[in-house]
């Protein structure tokens, strides 16, 4: 992601199972990884997170998804405002504000947390990095045009 303060980033999860803590986004900052944000889904299913693990847990959500093994997930970064917002299938399910800054050159991770532990089962496609932010319009968009063959 670089040293960028404001950032999108869509991903399409396509999980064996949500039954399980699984990592689909992360973040780390400082060689302790004591610093960092995840997004993923938890223990009690079709639950997806962002945590950050400087000991509170600032955005957790549930989706009724129809479709709840396979998801489009957009998350939007400002760094200006260190708020964070989680998109589900093109919907925005959950805002808060980041105690830990996301930008950076190093630790950011695509289907494991930061020590390497909670790996996503299933296949994780289609990750687009965007180094600004997306409106929700632009979200939905993304969800719309997904090939979901």
């Amino acid at each position: 992601i670089g040293t960028e303060q404001q950032f999108s980033v869509t991903i399409t999860a396509n999980l064996d199972d949500l039954s399980a803590d699984q990592t689909i986004l992360g973040h780390t900052q400082g060689s302790d990884a004591s610093n960092r944000v995840e997004i993923g889904t938890s223990e009690s299913g079709s639950v997806f997170t962002c945590s950050t693990f400087d000991g509170s847990n600032i955005l957790s959500t549930s989706t009724t998804s129809a479709d709840s093994i396979r998801q489009r997930i957009g998350v939007r970064h400002d760094g200006n405002t260190d708020t964070i917002d989680i998109f589900i299938n093109g919907t925005e399910v959950s805002d808060g504000t980041v105690r830990t800054s996301l930008a950076g050159t190093s630790g950011f991770r695509v289907g494991a947390n930061a020590g390497g532990f909670n790996n996503a089962a299933g296949v994780l496609d289609n990750l687009i990095i965007y180094n600004h932010l997306l409106s929700d319009t632009e979200f939905t968009d993304d969800y719309n045009n997904q090939p979901w063959s």
